[in-house]
């Protein structure tokens, strides 16, 4: 069984590595799996419905979703597993035969489920990436910002680079905004899944770290307005 998920996981990054080979960008792709049904065809014939059905059944329609994707290798993880713990179920359920018309229902019950979680964790890790990259555009922002800031104290700086030291700190603030929305979203998105899959602990330890985190940063605006007179107990 170790083998077969293996053989199905390294198809999948084979057939991932001749996409990006081959395509330049998501707008001059095919809109469906041309070049994947032509790959398998001529690589993996024996197993080329097989696994156009499985990616299709996964909601991948497209031969730019499997290039382009930068998580996609993790997806095809969690297809093989899910496959083969399907498998696996279904073996242990004729051993025992249990074939109720209940088994079957719970059975669906657990592939619901299953991608229920698997689309939820998806979102999270689409999520992380994006926030990830955010970050990256900040960081280069706030350098620019710094090397016009450095021409500023020299009163180097020409007209039209006033107006880009500007504009960067406008758009340093509105990727603050961002990234901030972002992380929200993040922690909504945690909650949730450890909440629902098993990770009540530490969701409740996680939300205590939080109220100590809003406690912290009362008492920092605190010092802070005190250091600048601005103290709110004294006013």
């Amino acid at each position: 069984m170790e083998n077969k998920k293996f053989d199905l996981f390294f198809t999948l990054l084979r057939l991932k590595s001749y996409l990006v080979s081959l395509l330049d960008s998501p707008d001059d792709s095919p809109e469906e799996l041309v070049y994947t049904a032509e790959f398998l065809e001529r690589k993996f014939p024996s197993v080329k419905d097989d696994v156009l059905k499985l990616l299709q059944d996964n909601d991948i329609f497209t031969d730019a979703t499997i290039a382009f994707d930068e998580t996609i290798h993790i997806k095809f993880k969690e297809i093989v597993e899910a496959k083969f713990n399907s498998f696996e179920l279904g073996k242990i359920l004729d051993e025992l035969s249990i074939k109720s018309e209940s088994s079957g229902s719970r059975s669906v019950k657990i592939e619901i489920w299953q991608k229920e979680r698997s689309e939820k964790l998806n979102k999270i890790l689409g999520l992380l990436y994006q926030l990830a990259k955010n970050w990256i555009i900040h960081k280069d922002l706030e350098n620019k910002i710094d090397d016009y800031s450095i021409l500023e104290n020299e009163e180097l700086l020409r007209p039209e680079e006033e107006k880009k030291l500007l504009e960067f700190g406008t758009s340093g603030a509105a990727s603050f905004e961002i990234i901030s929305e972002q992380s929200k979203k993040y922690i909504e998105l945690l909650i949730d899944y450890y909440f629902n899959y098993g990770g009540d602990i530490p969701l409740n330890d996680f939300v205590l770290y939080l109220e100590k985190v809003r406690n912290m940063l009362d008492n920092r605006y605190k010092a802070l307005f005190k250091k600048y007179g601005l103290d709110m107990d004294n006013t």
